[in-house]
């Protein structure tokens, strides 16, 4: 017997099948919105918390201010850390392993962002 609501008004809205019907194109631009707003926030905390592009920043204390300061952790972290890095904003260390740095654009983003 199927769902009388699912035949008035569509599958539930946390299904399998919402998310199909929804085009993939338009699920792709949303999880840029997302990765974009995760990566100002990020950006913004981690100058907040005392990055600058002066300095490298260990892996592990970014990884700490943004589950602390963001709520990022995992994937979300990692999609907001690589659309940070594609936009120029942190760079990975070419001396060291594990460590990131801020860039000046970056560190403009964080100071003149408002989200």
């Amino acid at each position: 017997m199927r769902n009388a609501s699912a035949d008035n008004f569509g599958p539930h809205p946390h299904s399998v099948e919402a998310l199909e019907e929804i085009p993939a194109a338009a699920r792709t631009a949303y999880n840029a919105r997302v990765d974009r707003l995760d990566a100002i926030r990020l950006v913004k905390a981690l100058v907040a918390a005392g990055a600058s592009y002066r300095a490298p920043m260990d892996s592990a204390w970014v990884d700490k201010i943004a589950l602390r300061d963001v709520s990022l952790h995992d994937a979300q972290l990692a999609s907001a850390i690589a659309y940070a890095e594609g936009e120029g904003w942190l760079a990975e260390s070419r001396t060291r392993e594990d460590w990131i740095y801020l860039t000046r654009l970056g560190q403009l983003v964080a100071k003149e962002s408002v989200i």
